[in-house]
């Protein structure tokens, strides 16, 4: 668990948890856009942080390993992944 706990007072955005094949996210991850989320997080709090410009909780979950940027590699074509998007970028939860 990040050092930095989640806000406590922000807005609820109206996000949605979906999936998908590891296919459709390897084109967008060779864009710089998606990231892998680390599963001990909650991916919809997660992306609640984002939309809230909490950049020093996203900040602290990088650097404590737990947010990383994906690439290709990273989806197999045939997996299902679970993600939120938070445009620009796609959260996915990593296995």
């Amino acid at each position: 668990m990040p050092a930095t706990e989640p806000s406590k007072t922000r807005f609820a955005f109206p996000l949605e948890v979906l999936s998908c094949l590891g296919a459709d996210l390897q084109e967008h991850s060779k864009k710089g856009i998606v990231f892998l989320v680390d599963s001990s997080l909650d991916l919809m709090a997660f992306s609640q942080e984002v939309a809230n410009d909490n950049a020093q909780y996203i900040s602290q979950c990088m650097t404590d390993g737990l947010l990383k940027m994906a690439s290709a590699e990273d989806f197999s074509f045939e997996d299902t992944f679970r993600f939120v998007i938070v445009q620009p970028y796609i959260f996915v939860e990593s296995a």
